[in-house]
């Protein structure tokens, strides 16, 4: 006994942009993890998936993952949106034949993204066109992600997707459902009706009555998946791109000038601080260089002033001790003398003692001078150290203002090498930016080649059509011509029989008087020798043939073109034996005719 398939009871397609939940919302229907959930905004399908399950009334679904026609990422190696477009036509085409309509759609939507960007914008369009008018009583949108959002947040941008997006409006004009759909903790599910689990969504939509998506439909017409309402629309949007990426490269060669010019504007003026700072640097280098010169220049001079000066005074000291030394020992030997002599008297010794106290003011004097003089060296002394002193300090001003101006120039440099970070991270910028431009530009040359390569087709496509008909056309005419031909050569075949007919009849009737000649004929004569063999003249009969038949006629040849070994196209096969008698006789070599016709390799014309 044979075990009978079950048959699905139709498909359901899950349709939606990068992001919406889609693999976690096919993960919760079938009840495991059949697909890998994407954390990211890369997408995580690539191709079209079918994922078959058995509702618990025992119902068989299958459900169709779909990818977005926004998941194009270039640096990935993603699929462009004519790929995704022509395996979406050839899948929709396949189960078309099989016969397998939809029981109905779902359009996944992040409800935390109320403003719909380009490339989802161009994703809906692209499923509006995809589905047609007519399915969108089976479509139910669901919105996702409502346990990331506030209630009252969330309703409020519902309202505004299903009454100002024109999308979303359209869907709605269109008799979709709407849905809500989110991960909640079981018994935290918010009430209402529009809040349905994953599988109850489903349990609603294999209830209703399955349709053709309006793609089957075209591809069913015989059209190409360029020539469906989503492939017109595609290429309107890559046109659209087209003109964007024109635009967006435009402002980017703008902005990169901009940059350059400001870019160069910034390094002339660094330029021309560098060289400021580097001048003011040379100029207190050089007034540092005057100050340690004259401050060497003045110790110098006080250390050769105090020599020239210290010798004088040194001379004269010694000399006015070498004197005063002197004096006292001439007191003290007239002294002595007198005090050996006892002849002194008071007047001398009056003279003696004022002699002695003029000597004692002179040397009191000369101490009063020497006094004098070390205090005027301690002052020229205390003087140069001041000076000294002085000079240090302006040294050391100077070397505060040669700190600062290192600092300055270490400040000047940091901001100098931050500005080359800065001009090499705007050099790395605007590599991005080349980059990006020329992956929009592979992109774009990509999808013009495409687009070129499928106008190229289209356009083979109508040539050949064109050349079809043409072809019908002329062999239309040439079959009119065959059967022309054929009716005139069956009208001479006739023709022809008769002829034989009347030959026959005429060699019947000869062969009757040859026989009545030959029994009425005499014996030979006695001159004829027995061995001879003359054969007697009977009237009627021609020479050269047997006694009682006529010589063989030649055949007429109706198609000389194909009788003529030299002319038949070399794949002809041999004329087939022909009965005498057939009335069709003269027709056997009409296949290798119409072959030889058909192929071109013989004039028009009628047979002769």
């Amino acid at each position: 006994m044979a075990i009978k398939e079950t048959k699905p009871a139709g498909l359901i397609a899950v349709m939606g942009g990068t992001g919406t939940g889609k693999s976690s919302f096919i993960n919760a229907i079938v009840g495991k993890d059949v697909t890998d959930v994407g954390h990211g905004l890369e997408s995580q399908t690539s191709d079209i998936k079918e994922y078959d399950f058995v509702m618990k009334n025992g119902l068989h679904v299958t459900l169709v993952d779909t990818p977005g026609f926004n998941d194009y990422t270039a640096e990935t190696g993603g699929k462009s949106d004519l790929a995704i477009l022509k395996e979406i036509g050839a899948f929709l085409k396949a189960k078309y034949n099989e016969d397998r309509k939809f029981s109905g759609i779902l359009y996944l939507h992040n409800i935390c993204d109320p403003k719909v960007g380009g490339s989802l914008q161009r994703n809906m369009t692209m499923f509006k066109k995809l589905c047609g008018p007519d399915p969108l009583k089976n479509v139910v949108v669901v919105t996702t992600f409502w346990d990331e959002i506030e209630l009252v947040q969330g309703i409020e941008f519902e309202t505004e997707l299903k009454t100002k997006d024109r999308f979303f409006k359209g869907l709605v004009e269109g008799k979709s459902k709407f849905v809500r759909s989110g991960k909640f903790p079981p018994g935290e599910i918010p009430e209402g009706p529009e809040f349905l689990s994953p599988i109850s969504i489903v349990s609603e939509l294999v209830v209703l009555d399955p349709v053709f998506v309006e793609m089957q439909k075209e591809l069913a017409e015989g059209k190409t998946v360029e020539e469906t309402s989503a492939g017109a629309e595609l290429y309107k949007e890559l046109e659209k791109l087209k003109l964007q990426q024109k635009r967006d490269v435009i402002d980017l060669n703008e902005k990169i000038a901009e940059m350059k010019a400001q870019h160069i504007e910034d390094r002339l003026t660094r330029e021309d601080e560098g060289k400021a700072l580097k001048g003011q640097i040379k100029e207190w280098e050089a007034r540092q260089h005057e100050l340690v010169s004259a401050i060497a220049q003045l110790k110098q001079e006080r250390e050769t002033s105090a020599k020239q000066r210290d010798p004088d005074l040194r001379s004269e000291i010694e000399l006015l001790k070498t004197q005063h030394a002197r004096e006292i020992l001439e007191c003290r030997f007239q002294i002595q003398s007198l005090l050996d002599g006892n002849s002194i008297d008071a007047f001398r010794k009056t003279q003696l003692e004022k002699t002695c106290e003029d000597f004692k003011a002179t040397v009191s004097d000369l101490s009063l001078s020497l006094t004098k003089l070390r205090d005027t060296n301690q002052r020229e002394a205390v003087e140069r150290v001041n000076v000294i002193n002085q000079l240090r300090a302006t040294h050391g001003k100077t070397l505060d203002d040669l700190a600062e101006a290192r600092s300055n120039i270490g400040q000047l440099t940091s901001q100098l090498q931050a500005s080359q970070a800065a001009q090499e991270r705007t050099a790395s910028q605007l590599d991005k930016v080349k980059s990006r431009s020329e992956i929009a530009a592979t992109s774009q040359a990509k999808t013009l080649s495409e687009l070129n390569t499928v106008r190229a087709s289209l356009a083979e496509a109508e040539r050949n059509f064109v050349a079809s008909q043409n072809a019908q056309d002329n062999t239309a005419s040439e079959l009119m011509e065959v059967r022309s031909e054929l009716s005139a050569a069956h009208k001479r075949c006739e023709e022809t029989e008769s002829q034989l007919r009347e030959s026959r009849s005429a060699l019947e009737s000869m062969k009757l008087e040859l026989a009545k000649a030959r029994a009425a004929s005499p014996s030979p004569s006695p001159s004829e020798s027995p061995g001879s063999n003359a054969t007697p003249k009977v009237p009627g009969i021609r020479e050269g043939g047997e006694g009682a038949k006529h010589p063989p006629r030649p055949r007429r040849n109706y198609f000389p073109d194909l009788m003529d070994p030299s002319r038949q196209h070399p794949v002809t096969s041999p004329t087939p034996p022909v009965h005498p008698d057939s009335k069709l006789r003269s027709t056997a070599p009409v296949h290798l005719y119409l072959a030889k016709k058909a192929q071109g390799g013989l004039p028009t014309g009628k047979v002769r």
